[in-house]
């Protein structure tokens, strides 16, 4: 589980990578106002999607894994998810995130008849790579963006408001590149003091 650790600094900003994922935070609190927008942006069950996206499976159960996985868990809760929120069976999406979420953990688990490690590592490292291109595509054609924390599936960034239309192009690229849906949330304040422990509203 110790096997890969790195360390990596970007426009200012320290990123860990690590088997269990990639992880970015500035420490400190961060207001939105007229000039500037706090967005937090999550990628919708990123690691069960990637594992379908990238058509990845676990070596002992072949291809038919990702088929199955696909249309019966994974594709179910994002169905769900993109009803408008009045009709959503929260039901569903909370146990299929679970269902979905669990597949991927029991990769790595022994005494999983799902085990196959290198599958895990092969989807984690996909979504820091995932991660790495996105954060660098924002800072390459947003106009004062500036990161405030990444995180195994998503980013939190400050932006000047007029950017929000290019910020919406950027998420239509990667989408349309790598098939994840992204979700889009505004804060007009957030309190961080890592990845781990802050308050937003």
């Amino acid at each position: 589980k110790d096997s890969f650790d790195e360390t990596v600094y970007f426009k200012g900003n320290k990123f860990d990578y690590g088997i269990g994922g990639l992880h970015s935070s500035k420490t400190g609190v961060f207001s939105s106002s007229e000039d500037r927008i706090i967005v937090d942006q999550d990628v919708s069950s990123l690691y069960p999607s990637l594992g379908v996206t990238l058509k990845y499976y676990p070596e002992h159960l072949g291809p038919i894994f990702t088929d199955i996985y696909e249309k019966n868990i994974v594709e179910v809760r994002l169905n769900e998810k993109r009803k408008p929120k009045e009709e959503r069976d929260n039901v569903i999406i909370d146990g299929f995130k679970k269902a979905a979420n669990a597949i991927y953990g029991k990769s790595n688990e022994e005494n999983s008849f799902l085990y196959d490690p290198l599958y895990t590592a092969k989807i984690t490292v996909a979504g820091q790579l995932f991660i790495s291109l996105w954060v660098e595509t924002l800072y390459r054609y947003i106009d004062g963006f500036e990161l405030i924390q990444a995180n195994t599936d998503g980013l939190t960034y400050m932006i000047p408001s007029n950017q929000l239309d290019n910020v919406h192009i950027v998420t239509q690229w990667i989408t349309k590149l790598t098939g994840l849906e992204i979700e889009d949330n505004y804060y007009t304040k957030m309190m961080i003091n890592d990845v781990n422990s802050y308050i937003a509203q």
